[in-house]
């Protein structure tokens, strides 16, 4: 019989960090995240504009 995983421990790699990088376990990441947000949302405000005024 296999034993069970443990569902509430994180997946990680030997040297015990995490497996997947996400906003919340890389500051650095979230950062970047948050720029490109706003750049996208600028673009979008920008390109909803122009397309009400056609």
């Amino acid at each position: 019989m296999l034993p069970k995983k443990d569902s509430q421990k994180p997946a990680t790699t030997i040297n015990n960090n995490p497996l997947v990088q996400t906003s919340k376990n890389n500051p650095a990441l979230a950062k970047k995240i948050r720029q490109a947000s706003k750049e996208i949302l600028k673009k979008n405000y920008k390109l909803y504009k122009n397309l009400e005024n056609k």
